[in-house]
């Protein structure tokens, strides 16, 4: 298992996606565009949790490497928080990334090897 924690979360759109593309680069397989997450319901994931054999769609990685716990609920209706309220994931991840609604709908529906050249161009690489 590869830790993908962080000491300080980033804090620009550009950190957050190099933070994402390093995570991603150093667990091959852990990006999965057409599932936001392998989590079972009712099971979350804390940021400071090892993430194993988990995958995440980028929505996913935005609010993990800023910070977020993530919640694959029983019901549908996965969300994202602090500790404090809830927050829908892909809201947290758009706001994360500096993309306006439009743009995060069409980053998160892509394929992986287009997410990544999005999050790559994000990040000023």
């Amino acid at each position: 298992m590869i830790d993908h924690t962080l000491a300080q979360p980033p804090e620009t759109p550009a950190e957050v996606a190099a933070a994402i593309l390093d995570a991603i680069d150093a667990q091959p397989g852990a990006l999965d565009m057409w599932l936001w997450t392998s989590l079972a319901p009712c099971q979350s994931l804390a940021p400071d949790q090892l993430v194993g054999d988990i995958t995440l769609c980028v929505a996913g990685w935005a609010c993990r490497v800023s910070g977020w716990t993530l919640v694959c609920s029983d019901i549908g209706m996965d969300y994202a928080h602090k500790g404090g309220p809830r927050y829908n994931i892909a809201d947290v991840a758009a706001n994360a990334l500096g993309l306006s609604h439009e743009e995060a709908e069409d980053l998160f529906s892509q394929s992986e090897d287009i997410a990544r050249q999005q999050l790559a161009i994000i990040a000023g690489h």
